[in-house]
């Protein structure tokens, strides 16, 4: 934040010092569409997962067990080029070069990243008091940023066709979690025994609040049409999902059946360029 801070003092001193009779109109309605490329940072996903098993032979229940074990990845960083609409408002100062103004910013940045196979060692005990030890098996486990609104206010200084402006203020971007086809096996006397049966797959989709700040620069082609460049910070909020899922499973007189159960954490990070043409309403 102090980079946005330094930048635009720079800007703004450099254009008092070099100041030209202003074009900008002296307010406007405005709506906009372009592109951006957004470069997103996917941080670490912190998570858990449980397993709850019953076991039987010939139907009747032999043992029941319990098996945990944390773990966490960092998915790969992902970038994208995408549409962004806007619209926003800006007005000067009276007898000023100084504005004010605020938009509201739609891109879709549509950016997926996906971790292959992992390995998760569980750890716990059954009701005999002994150790109860396995692995979850996850075949891909993805994280997506779709959506993502802003709405930041912003101060600006103007000269000539153009006015540079510094702005932060709040977003909701749309973040989509796959864990595909997770399987429990256990360690069950020297062997690897599938307790789950059949993969499951578990998907949550959220809409999250998050900060943004944006340093940019409008060029006018005329009295109602200009160019708008910026450069935008995103941060949303860490979302928590949870996830459930009962299973079962039978190879001749040996049955098993319980629940999957797990938790995971993380936050996205969006640093996006954004050209627009707009027009003064």
């Amino acid at each position: 934040m102090n980079k946005f801070i330094l930048l635009f003092t720079l800007l703004a001193f450099s254009v008092s010092s070099f100041a030209q009779k202003s074009e900008v109109p002296k307010y406007g309605f405005y709506g906009g569409l372009g592109g951006n490329y957004s470069f997103v940072n996917f941080s670490q996903v912190d998570a858990n997962t449980l397993g709850l098993s019953e076991i039987y032979i010939n139907g009747n229940k032999v043992q029941t067990g319990s098996a945990k074990g944390p773990f966490s990845i960092t998915p790969d960083s992902e970038s994208k080029l995408g549409p962004t609409l806007q619209v926003g408002y800006f007005q000067k100062f009276n007898n000023s070069s100084w504005l004010w103004g605020s938009k509201l910013s739609y891109s879709y940045v549509g950016t997926t990243s996906t971790s292959p196979v992992l390995e998760i060692p569980q750890f716990g005990s059954n009701s005999s008091g002994d150790t109860f030890e396995g692995v979850a098996v996850v075949q891909s486990f993805q994280y997506s940023l779709n959506h993502q609104f802003s709405f930041t206010p912003y101060f600006g200084i103007s000269s000539g066709k153009t006015f540079f402006y510094l702005g932060a203020g709040i977003s909701m971007s749309e973040t989509k979690e796959e864990v595909n086809d997770v399987v429990g096996y256990a360690f069950i006397q020297n062997d690897t025994v599938n307790i789950s049966g059949e993969p499951t797959d578990f998907s949550s989709t959220n809409w999250v609040w998050g900060f943004a700040a944006t340093a940019g620069g409008t060029y006018f082609l005329s009295q109602s049409l200009f160019l708008d460049l910026s450069y935008t910070f995103n941060s949303t909020q860490t979302q928590v999902n949870d996830f459930k899922a009962p299973f079962s499973n039978s190879k001749g007189p040996f049955s098993t059946s319980g629940e999957l159960i797990g938790r995971t954490s993380a936050n996205e990070v969006t640093n996006s360029i954004t050209l627009t043409v707009n027009k003064i309403f």
